[in-house]
């Protein structure tokens, strides 16, 4: 909060103006009395006290409650928050003003009191009873893809006359939070990648076994050392192998680069980009299938990052992360961001690149997968398959 608190007075009752009429006051009660003008001074004094005691009592006890709360919605959709103030004062407060800045892709609706200045800038008059507390509400329509929250938020507060006013502190950022998911974009294929993977999910077939999960013993057929079940072997006197649970994953590496094809800065299709990527997680979240997802953008520790997981949690804390992508962001450069990805990512899971090259990829022993701009999926080489 910027802590400046600015008073404006008019020139006639500012404080230096009236210490000048003293002497006049004085003249025309002591030395030539003349009753009208001593009642015009007794008046005027009056006035004065009354303005500047009743602003600087209501400014004491009036309050700005900014308390945290979040709006999330999809593009054209509409949205409800509210400002919270309060009066704690013994006197009504009459005249208020509050003045606020809101993103341009944020349209507000019509009819509901508040004035648009310019673009960004809105207001609204306001008066308060004494002890109340009232909330404003806002309806929104959301444009496009972003978190916004009300900027630079003033509170203005005048005596009942207009005269005096004083300009609270401002509010850089409000608490409140308008998150705007970013919308879905079909990407043609995905349902290439549901194939059978070594990984977690219990099947009636699978070539793959989970070495975890032991369900009984069968005939030894040239599996590997460490499968063969020496107590079974013993008793059988013959070699017994374990026969492991089988299982399938479907489990996705979802990789999102953002960074330009050539020298610094965001690719020009960054919007294209993190809708692919949108659709692909909620295509994910559809079919039940786990994914991890990685943006080249800084976060703490590295890349971002949002962990394994599946479900609907898992897919708006995935939307979240999209919309929260802005050019404050801080970009990370694409070799930085795929060692990061080869390091940290689940070893057995399919890898999805979004906005990088063909050229640019390394060579996995994962099926690994491209995005390309028109939002179609080509499958890449892998290590197994360029043995």
């Amino acid at each position: 909060m910027n802590g400046q608190r600015v008073v404006t007075v008019p020139l006639f009752f500012q404080l230096h103006i009236i210490q000048l009429t003293v002497p006049g006051a004085i003249l025309f009660t002591f030395f030539l009395p003349q009753r009208i003008i001593m009642f015009l001074f007794f008046f005027y004094y009056l006035f004065a006290i009354f303005i500047y005691k009743y602003v600087a009592y209501i400014e004491k006890r009036f309050q700005v409650i900014n308390e945290k709360q979040t709006t999330r919605l999809f593009p054209d959709e509409s949205g409800q928050f509210f400002i919270h103030l309060k009066n704690g004062a013994n006197i009504p407060l009459v005249n208020g003003v509050c003045y606020f800045h809101l993103n341009s892709s944020l349209i507000q609706h019509k009819d509901q009191g508040i004035e648009q200045i310019s673009k960004t800038l809105f207001s609204f008059p306001f008066s308060q009873p004494a002890h109340s507390t009232q909330k404003w509400d806002l309806t929104l329509t959301a444009t496009k893809r972003g978190v916004f929250q009300i900027e630079q938020f003033e509170c203005v507060l005048k005596d009942p006359f207009h005269l005096l006013t004083v300009h609270l502190p401002v509010f850089d950022k409000l608490k409140t939070e308008i998150i705007v998911y970013p919308s879905p974009k079909e990407v043609a294929g995905l349902q290439e990648l549901q194939q059978l993977l070594t990984g977690s999910y219990r099947t009636n077939f699978s070539f793959y076994n989970d070495e975890t999960s032991i369900i009984g013993v069968k005939r030894y057929e040239r599996e590997s050392f460490r499968s063969i079940h020496w107590k079974a072997s013993a008793k059988m006197q013959a070699l017994q192998a374990k026969q492991y649970e089988p299982v399938k994953n479907y489990s996705w590496t979802i990789c999102l680069s953002l960074a330009a094809d050539r020298g610094f800065g965001w690719k020009e299709n960054v919007e294209d980009l993190i809708s692919f990527t949108t659709y692909i997680c909620q295509y994910a979240t559809k079919h039940q299938i786990p994914f991890e997802l990685f943006i080249s953008v800084l976060a703490e520790g590295g890349p971002l990052l949002l962990p394994l997981n599946e479900g609907q949690t898992h897919y708006a804390k995935a939307l979240e992360e999209l919309a929260r992508i802005s050019d404050d962001s801080t970009l990370l450069p694409k070799q930085g961001f795929l060692h990061y990805v080869t390091r940290k990512r689940e070893r057995s899971s399919t890898i999805i690149y979004i906005g990088l090259q063909k050229k640019e990829l390394p060579l996995l022993s994962q099926p690994t997968f491209l995005i390309n701009n028109e939002g179609m999926v080509e499958k890449l080489e892998n290590l197994a398959l360029s043995r």
